[in-house]
């Protein structure tokens, strides 16, 4: 976690320049509290049990009964944050859903059996009241997502990291905040808002910010710039590398055609970050060795259906490896005798090759694998495509967007590849 410096030294210094706003604390009036306006509701038939093989495959939600007074179950719900951030907001959007849906099943929001989608827009507003906010995301359940063409500001921003969803019954929680490429999130500093506040006030805000990022799971590197921002600065999340930092699930994104050697290497580079994806199954994390016996960040076997990448290499001897399944969307498997062929001067040293068996190596498309276990990958945390990491890290998320992109809310509705935690 950053270090912060004494704010008690600096009150009298920030408080000369534009401060935050007496009402961030207090209670707001009407006129500052935002609106959750619902844009789309499944009809009370439009469920998982009957409809969902059917729903998934269109471009659009084939119903919107988002007037109706029924309560759903085991449906999907879709609102949108319009206006300021105001403290109370939590209390109002739940008093709003919990008069909307039914409990029926131990998945989705709160556990109810419906999915919750909130989009979010706008740049003004407390941040004490989206902490708040996203605090309410990630407890209950919540994905977050901007929409393309839309704009997250902000405290709106900070209430956007909180986006979670509960994707089964067995408690597969996982992160879920969603920009759709053409969106924008911008972070601004949460000290230099546009109205006076008292010392005191800044010193509660100095620690309501870091203390939300270290639960709901904003990374050091990225709480460390929001925190630095000066007046009249801001942080867009508007490259892959950002995006990557801030653990993101970026949709819309176009196919990438034919890419080279080197886009492979750097997909699988990007996912060398030991915050995600890599921790847990070794007692140690990877080490970067170059001393020319390692041939990391090196393609060794590159054929029609995948690509296998020397990525990091461990002192305690087990190297990691980086699978990369080259569709979209089949499936395709390693066989065992090809990763013993190709890996077999790295014998014993090895998770792929660490214990015998003679199964094969099954890769879903469209994403990332590690050898994080002995004779197998798994799918890494990071929720970001491969169709996004292909692309040079500094590329902008704009550039990135698919023009034909249409989210549907019924679509992908338990995504396999987001595990537990970031």
């Amino acid at each position: 976690m950053p270090a912060f410096p004494d704010f008690r030294g600096l009150a009298a210094l920030m408080f000369a320049g534009p401060m935050l706003t007496a009402l961030m604390l207090a209670a707001p009036t009407a006129a500052r509290a935002a609106d959750f306006e619902v844009v789309y509701k499944s009809c009370p038939e439009d469920n998982y049990y009957a409809d969902y093989d059917k729903l998934v495959k269109l471009a659009a939600p084939p119903t919107n009964c988002k007037g109706s007074a029924d309560k759903l179950a085991n449906g999907r719900m879709v609102l949108r944050l319009n206006g300021a951030i105001a403290p109370g907001d939590a209390g109002r959007l739940q008093a709003l859903l919990d008069s909307q849906i039914r409990l029926v099943t131990s998945y989705g929001y709160d556990g109810s059996g419906t999915f919750v989608t909130v989009e979010m827009a706008g740049d003004a507003g407390s941040t004490a009241g989206a902490a708040e906010l996203g605090r309410f995301f990630a407890d209950q359940f919540i994905q977050t997502r901007i929409v393309r063409g839309t704009t997250c500001a902000g405290p709106c921003a900070l209430a956007f990291m909180g986006g979670r969803a509960l994707w089964t019954r067995l408690t597969r929680l996982t992160l879920d905040r969603r920009l759709e490429a053409g969106g924008e999130l911008i972070f601004r500093s949460p000290l230099y808002p546009a109205e006076n506040a008292d010392p005191q006030a800044i010193r509660d805000l100095a620690g309501i910010v870091p203390t939300y990022a270290a639960r709901y799971d904003i990374a050091p590197l990225l709480l460390a710039r929001i925190m630095s921002l000066k007046e009249g600065e801001s942080l867009p999340i508007d490259t892959v590398f950002w995006a990557k930092v801030a653990n993101l699930t970026v949709d819309g994104v176009a196919p990438v055609t034919n890419p080279s050697d080197d886009d492979y290497i750097s997909a699988c580079l990007s996912q060398v970050d030991w915050s995600y994806g890599l921790d847990g199954d070794y007692d140690e994390p990877p080490q970067m060795k170059n001393n020319g016996d390692w041939e990391e960040g090196a393609i060794v076997y590159r054929g029609d259906a995948y690509v296998l990448v020397a990525a990091v290499w461990s002192t305690e001897g087990y190297d990691y490896w980086c699978a990369l399944n080259k569709s979209r969307t089949a499936e395709v498997k390693i066989p065992r005798q090809k990763v013993r062929s190709v890996l077999s001067k790295w014998r014993g040293r090895n998770s792929l090759l660490h214990g015998e068996t003679d199964d094969d190596i099954d890769l879903k498309g469209n994403e990332i694998y590690f050898s994080r276990a002995p004779n197998g990958f798994r799918p890494t945390r990071a929720q970001n495509s491969l169709d996004l990491l292909l692309r040079d890290p500094q590329t902008k998320l704009a550039a990135t967007a698919d023009p034909d992109f249409k989210w549907n809310p019924w679509g992908k509705w338990d995504p396999w590849f987001e595990l537990d935690g970031p």
